[in-house]
């Protein structure tokens, strides 16, 4: 298979000394200034090989080197992920190959710094589906809850945790995958399709809500 050639950013690279600003950076991720989603750095799912990826990844000066790790996946692809330099919680990306001629098949970009959904809408326009989740813990505690929506045929995922569903939520991060259709069942919908709601407006997280234990946790979100 013809191996893809990937450009990186103008961003500064592994050599530069130039400091590191994520919050432009992260900007630049939905501004499609490098390539046009769902193309991050670059990289194309669906497109790009696999180890054409991993050069770029080792590129960005924002990456922290040390922290790229590789794992086998148990239905045979094969993820790596990272860190954002300076942010060694919830910051970090991963990449996975298919079985086929090692091809990434999608890309995760957690947000370091607050990026609100107003902003990703503003970029991208408004999600297509959602699908939010609420679930009680086994043992007690708080109610857990989180808000997938998805740009399907822009091949987008957003993730906000907890129940806030209005223009000022935080994203806490966001998938690229190859653009399909809700028919073709794309393996990134979470938990499954039997959860995905058309996308309505910000009518609330219990609008949306369903939680798969007979309601009892989408009662209580409401």
């Amino acid at each position: 298979m013809t191996s893809t050639a990937v450009q990186a950013s103008s961003l500064p690279t592994s050599t530069s000394t130039v400091a590191i600003n994520m919050d432009a950076i992260q900007a630049s991720w939905l501004s499609q200034i490098v390539c046009k989603l769902p193309c991050w750095e670059g990289i194309r799912p669906g497109i790009t090989q696999y180890e054409d990826a991993l050069q770029t990844v080792r590129s960005l000066a924002y990456v922290e080197a040390a922290s790229i790790v590789t794992t086998d996946i148990a239905d045979g692809s094969v993820s790596t992920t990272w860190e954002w330099k300076g942010y060694s919680v919830g910051g970090g990306v991963s990449v996975e190959n298919t079985r086929d001629g090692s091809i990434v098949r999608g890309v995760g970009l957690f947000f370091p710094e607050t990026y609100y959904l107003r902003d990703v809408i503003a970029q991208v326009g408004e999600p297509e589906f959602v699908v939010a989740v609420a679930s009680i813990p086994e043992h007690g505690g708080p109610l857990m809850s989180q808000i997938h929506l998805y740009n399907l045929t822009k091949g987008l995922s957003f993730l906000i945790r907890g129940d806030e569903l209005n223009p000022e939520a935080g994203i806490w991060s966001m998938g690229l995958y190859a653009p399909t259709t809700l028919d073709s069942q794309p393996y990134w919908i979470w938990p499954n399709k039997e959860y995905v709601l058309q996308w309505e407006g910000f009518l609330g997280f219990g609008y949306y809500c369903r939680d798969g234990v007979e309601g009892r946790a989408c009662d209580k979100a409401k």
